[in-house]
């Protein structure tokens, strides 16, 4: 069995789109680095960029007792390789499992008896095409999502949720940096990209601050409320008043008013010496 880590972008796309559908999955013989038991032309060496460019996955996909995988597992496995055959980017090189292999460049992927050291009957090794191995968009999968639904077992890849344990990459990179500006980098450690025990700690630290339970995956509401605590840390204080602005100039002379009504003398006139004279108008 190969060790862990250091998967190619395609690669790591795929396990993450694996992942995100079946998060319950047993990961005891998952492996990507080469252990001693591989020879130096195994892809899962390292390569040039420091990246392998073969992923093993464990069977047990529902995590059945029988260590060759249940008949539902080995349904799901099937659909699985017809989604790595058809990738629209043709990333996918060739997949070995129980004694057989195929490759995209030979006899476009036709099933053939495998002969190598290993019978992989508890994993099922994949492997990428080396001049695609740098695309990292999503992979597809449509047939493993349609019987993931007729299975009752969800289907769809989980859109729901942003990452989930066991996805690497740089997404996982973008809330490990978050996570860690918010107060939680002694328990998120070293940003590496890996959604394992310590990220999963450090997520659920911050669930636990907002009354929330426990998850194994970042939701669309939690990446929500996680950047808008930092934009709230990062926004600026309201400034002081500014100054009073200048008095404004004098406006022009109003209009003259109308002319008002007579007035009407009322009450007692008196006259002491001199002559009153009134005329009438």
């Amino acid at each position: 069995m190969a060790t862990w880590g250091g998967l190619n972008p395609a690669l790591t796309s795929w396990r993450n789109g694996i992942n995100r559908r079946l998060p319950g999955r047993d990961t005891r013989t998952d492996g990507a680095r080469a252990d001693q038991a591989h020879g130096s032309k195994s892809q899962h060496q390292e390569d040039a960029d420091g990246t392998v460019d073969a992923f093993d996955q464990d069977i047990n996909v529902l995590m059945s007792s029988v260590s060759t995988g249940s008949a539902p597992e080995d349904r799901i496995i099937d659909a699985m390789k017809l989604d790595f055959e058809q990738d629209p980017h043709r990333r996918g090189q060739l997949w070995i499992e129980d004694r057989e292999i195929a490759n995209a460049d030979v006899d476009d992927w036709a099933e053939r008896a495998y002969s190598g050291d290993s019978p992989h009957t508890e994993h099922i090794h994949w492997q990428s095409r080396q001049s695609k191995e740098h695309i990292g968009a999503d992979w597809p999968m449509p047939h493993l999502d349609a019987l993931l639904r007729e299975l009752g077992l969800g289907g769809g890849g989980g859109e729901e949720m942003l990452v989930r344990k066991g996805d690497q990459g740089e997404e996982v990179k973008l809330w490990q940096h978050l996570l860690t500006d918010l107060g939680y980098g002694a328990l998120v450690g070293t940003v590496d990209g890996d959604y394992g025990p310590k990220m999963e700690a450090a997520v659920n630290a911050d669930r636990k601050a907002r009354g929330q339970g426990n998850a194994s995956y970042i939701s669309g509401w939690h990446g929500f409320v996680l950047l808008r605590a930092l934009a709230t840390k990062y926004a600026g204080k309201p400034g002081s008043n500014g100054l009073n602005g200048r008095n404004g100039t004098d406006g022009l002379p109003g209009k003259d008013g109308k002319d008002g009504k007579d007035g009407v003398l009322t009450g007692t006139l008196a006259l002491t010496g001199g002559t009153l004279t009134a005329t009438a108008q």
